[in-house]
């Protein structure tokens, strides 16, 4: 597994050679026009089975939702099919967001500055989603905080993300 993240890695870097050493947003805005081109991504492949069985037992229907770290709206496929009443992608990337908008013209998407989301009402949502995301997020508890005050009273949250052990052996979040 470590083998395949590496060729991954590799591969990558050989497309993208400008995205080594760059912040999340710049390098996420330089993947964004490739990132859904990505057949093997074995991260990619492992969240989505993932994420579908977490998600698999949430009624959403009529209810709100917020994907933070939304990319290119990998999810929005399955997480419309539910029917949700609202659902607002957030990310870092105007790249990303401006390929989810490409995919979705009706979505609802905002550019995340920091972890505050000071322009969103508390009580806002009945789900937040965040796949493949928290790594990236220097203050994980400020950020923890200000979306639980997003969430209505008796509301989900589903994270997925890097197993610590793939971090633990060589694995990167780093670009």
């Amino acid at each position: 597994m470590i083998e395949t993240l590496n060729r991954f890695i590799r591969k990558i870097v050989r497309h993208h050679p400008s995205a080594i050493n760059k912040e999340a947003p710049e390098a996420y805005d330089l993947w964004a026009s490739s990132y859904d081109d990505q057949p093997n991504n074995l991260m990619l492949a492992m969240d989505e089975e993932l994420f579908t069985k977490l998600f698999g037992t949430i009624d959403i229907h009529d209810k709100s939702v917020a994907d933070i770290g939304c990319g290119t709206g990998r999810h929005w496929n399955k997480i419309l099919s539910k029917k949700p009443g609202k659902l607002t992608g957030y990310d870092v990337s105007q790249g990303m967001l401006n390929k989810l908008q490409a995919k979705y013209p009706d979505s609802e998407v905002k550019k995340i500055n920091d972890n505050l989301f000071s322009d969103t009402p508390g009580q806002s949502f009945d789900l937040i989603i965040s796949t493949l995301t928290i790594a990236h997020i220097a203050d994980i508890e400020e950020a923890i905080r200000n979306w639980c005050r997003l969430l209505k009273p008796s509301s989900d949250i589903i994270i997925t993300d890097f197993h610590p052990e793939a971090l633990a052996f060589g694995g990167s979040r780093t670009f």
